[in-house]
C-alpha cells in the first residue's frame, strides 16, 4: 500500500474500533502469508518503526502480536479440541 492509502485508512474514524474488534481467532492463512514479508523484515520492529512514528510503532506491535497469536493458536487449538472431547 502507498502512503496516501495508509493515511486514508488511519484517518478513518472506525479504524481503532476495527482493530479492537478484530477476529483474531479466525485470521485467514492468506492474511498471515501477506503479513509474513513484514514480520520477516528485520526493520519491522517497534524500536525501528518508532523512529518514524509512534502511531506506526503501535501498529507494528499489534501486527506482530496478531502473528504470534495466530502461530500459538495453531498449536493450542488442537489440544483444546482434544480436551473438549475427553
Amino acid at each position: 500500500p502507498d502512503w496516501d492509502t495508509a493515511k486514508r485508512v488511519l484517518g478513518d474514524s472506525g479504524f481503532m474500533k476495527s482493530l479492537e474488534e478484530f477476529d483474531k481467532d479466525n485470521i485467514p492463512d492468506a492474511t498471515i502469508k501477506k503479513l509474513k514479508k513484514y514480520i520477516d523484515d528485520p526493520s519491522f520492529n517497534p524500536e525501528s518503526v518508532a523512529k518514524q512514528s509512534k502511531a506506526a510503532m503501535s501498529l507494528c506491535m499489534w501486527a506482530r502480536a496478531m502473528d504470534v497469536y495466530y502461530r500459538v493458536a495453531k498449536v493450542v487449538e488442537p489440544k483444546r479440541q482434544k480436551l473438549r472431547e475427553a
